[in-house]
Formats: C-alpha cells, structure tokens, sequence
C-alpha cells in the first residue's frame, strides 16, 4: 500500500516562527522502517521545513495516490493536524487517516468521537501497530490490533487495549531516514535521536509514563552509535539531540554508549537531557569526552516543598551540586523551571530565583506548570488544590501556540491572575538577569 506520513509543523508563536518547526521528525522515520522492511511505500511530507499550506498537502495526496495517510502530533501541533486531516477526508474520503504521536493516546477516543475525519488513532508506540493496521485494512479486520483505536462502519468507537511492552532491549529496525526528505535538515546540521524508552518517575504534572509506560528499555549501544554513523556518513549531518528526558538513568548504559562514540572516533557533537539525582562526575566528564556540549536538567523548583508535591525525587541540594559538576566537566548547562505547581506561592518563586542566582547555569527557561490529560493534576485536581480551567486546551490553536505557555489552570489558594503574575516575576529574574548567568 501507499503511505503518507506527515508532520504538520508547529504553530507559529508570537507571529514568528517556532524553533520548534525545524525539528526533524526521527517519529516518522522510526514507524516508517517497518513499512519499509515490509515492501509498503512510504513517503513522509513534513509540512514546516517544506513550507506547505494545507491545500498543498491534499495535492500531495492526491499526486501520490496515497491509500493511508498517517499524522505524527504531539498536543503543541494536534490542532494544525486536525485542520489538514479535516481538509484531505474533504477532498478524498476513500483515503484511511490514522494519528498517532507521544500525546495521542491520551485523547485517542476523544479525538475518534469528536472528530468524524479521523479513522483510526494509535494509542502507545507506533511500530508495531501502524504496520499491522494497514496489513489489516484490506480486509476490514482491525480488531486485534493491540494499541488502537479505531471506528466503526456504524461510527461505534473501539479501542482494542493498549500494547503490552516487554522487557528487554529496544529492538525495532534503524529508522528510515531515507523517507524524510534529508535534504532539508543537512543544511541545519542537526538530527534527533533516541536511546531509550519509559520513564519510572512519578511526577504529578508529566504524562511521559502514561505515554511510554513506566519501564525503561535501552536500545543496544552499537545501534544507536550505528544511526549516528549512519547520519555522519551518508547524509553528512554529525550534531544531535537525544531527546530522552534521563539519558544517564542507567549509567553503565549512557558510558557505554560514550565508549563507542569514543573508540569509533566519530566527529559529533551532541546534546542530551537528564535528571540532577541520575549524574555524577564520573558520567558527566564521559559525556563530554564523547562530544556531548549541553546538557538539560529539568530542576522545575528551587523549593523543597514544591518538588515534594510534585512528587520528585530529587532534591534541591543534588540540583546544585548536577549544575555544579556538569560545569566542572565542561558542559553547557541549561535548566527549565515549573511555576504554578501545587502549593505554589510568592514564597517558593523566590526560592526557586534565589536557587537559580546560587546555581548559576548557562541557559534558563521558565514555563507554567500545564495540565496534561491523564496526569494526576489533570486527573484529580482537587487532591492537589488545582482547577483546571480549560480541559480541551490541546484542541485550541490559539492555547497551543503558546505552548509551554497555556493559561489551563489555576490554583485554588492564589486569587485569579496571581499565578500569571508570580511566572512573570521568575521569568523577569531568571532569565532576564544577566547576573546571575555564566
């Protein structure tokens, strides 16, 4: 069969673009290998970088004759995808549009009942159950499809259950960076990449494990480093961002990886994310032995008290002392910080500015704390002393180009327009204080 992927870019922000738009979608290479590998054709259309209108896009279908047109959203851009998937089943009902993406499980029978142009909707990895749906389609007999959602002739709604993830190593084919149109992303010099999966934090505002599952699997180190390999060799590319949010969560894994960028001498350089609990000095200096240049920590509070209720397990004092040796090692260090969470107040914004002017990173972003579905802040707002003031957010463009600045909640305690007040102050004294960065 023919398959269409597309990415349908991010929303503008401020009427400029987002420096998001020009991300590599590594997703649709990924569910692409297997099609591939299968004998399927497989085209990806990447609607930012390419530059396209929606009626591009539906000419584009049409063009390639597709018979299955898939969409890769995460909630930042699930509106632009709605809108260009209402425009192709306008145009060409005969065509099966299937979403998927990190955040579409969370909504994927909201999204089948409320939007009749969607036929189906992966819930989980897309792999697997991308390439059995359009295996199956031809006889109509989606049922056993683990991980999807799907309608019904008779519009009945199903969701088949969620796709058992197993232990062991991640063990999926390389992705298919030859469907992506790679020309455009040589020019930029920067391609994503994954080494892991799963997440087994707790956090009360992250749907990350709800997405992933709480198990950790690690793809093979020779397969990873063989992916940078491949994008160094045939396409010229050698910068990276590994967009797991604990690379170092099994540091036998991450210098393992380090060894064989190392032994291989592969001109790179690259940037990855963790946790201030999950480093030492040991895995930072290897880090930046392998090429590694920048390394993001999400600290969200400088306040005890609100990381509590968050329900981390870091503590201020491992926050600092991560910052500290990440900048002994000879790495960028940027930090994002959460306002807005539970018990939040002008007290503990000031702890969390008082705690960024001691830590000193490079970089700092500062963002409010939003409401993602399936969460518990989301799920159970009056434990946590939250309202949510707009449950639908990911389905308005206007809330999404904001993203990660969505308006969605309040706290229960501050009197309205308070919150909004206490982010802009740490905006303000975060990161429009040169004094206190590096």
């Amino acid at each position: 069969m023919r398959v269409m992927l597309i990415h349908p870019g991010v929303p503008e922000y401020g009427g400029r673009e987002n420096f998001r738009a020009h991300y590599p979608p590594l997703g649709l290479a990924c569910v692409a290998a297997p099609l591939v590998r299968t004998g399927h054709e497989v085209i990806v259309v990447d609607c930012a970088t390419e530059r396209l209108s929606d009626q591009d896009v539906v000419r584009r279908v049409a063009d390639y004759g597709a018979d299955v047109v898939g969409f890769r959203c995460q909630f930042i851009n699930y509106p632009l995808g709605l809108h260009i998937a209402k425009e192709i089943k306008k145009a060409h009902p005969e065509v099966a549009v299937i979403f998927g993406g990190p955040h579409m499980g969370l909504v994927a029978e909201q999204g089948l009942r409320d939007h009749p142009y969607i036929d189906a909707m992966v819930h989980g990895e897309g792999e697997h159950a991308l390439l059995e749906y359009v295996q199956a389609l031809p006889s109509g007999n989606l049922d056993s499809i683990k991980g999807l959602a799907w309608r019904k002739q008779d519009g009945t709604v199903v969701h088949n259950g969620r796709r058992e993830v197993r232990n062991g190593p991640m063990d999926f084919p390389q992705p298919a960076f030859e469907v992506l149109p790679m020309h455009l992303y040589r020019l930029a010099n920067f391609f994503s990449l994954e080494g892991h999966r799963g997440c087994p934090m707790k956090c009360t505002f992250c749907a990350l494990p709800q997405v992933q599952t709480r198990r950790v699997r690690y793809k093979k180190p020779e397969a990873l480093v063989a992916e940078m390999e491949t994008l160094v060799q045939d396409y010229g590319i050698n910068r990276f961002d590994f967009i797991e949010v604990n690379f170092t969560i099994k540091k036998s894994w991450a210098h393992e990886v380090c060894d064989l960028i190392i032994e291989r001498r592969l001109p790179v350089q690259w940037i990855c994310r963790s946790y201030p609990e999950l480093v030492d000095p040991a895995v930072l200096h290897k880090l930046k032995a392998a090429g590694c240049y920048r390394i993001n920590y999400g600290i969200e509070s400088g306040s005890a008290e609100v990381l509590r209720n968050y329900r981390k397990v870091t503590t201020v004092r491992q926050g600092l002392d991560a910052i500290r040796w990440s900048k002994d090692a000879g790495l960028t260090v940027y930090v994002d910080y959460l306002i807005g969470g539970p018990g939040e107040t002008s007290a503990t914004v000031e702890e969390t500015i008082d705690f960024h002017h001691a830590a000193q990173p490079h970089f700092a972003d500062v963002s409010m704390v939003v409401p993602f579905p399936m969460t518990p802040i989301y799920d159970s707002p009056e434990e946590f002393g939250v309202r949510v003031t707009d449950d639908r957010w990911f389905e308005d463009l206007e809330q999404t180009s904001k993203f990660p600045f969505v308006r969605a909640m309040e706290l229960k305690h501050l009197q309205k327009g308070e919150l909004e007040r206490l982010w802009l102050h740490a905006v303000r004294n975060i990161m429009f204080d040169e004094e206190a960065m590096t």
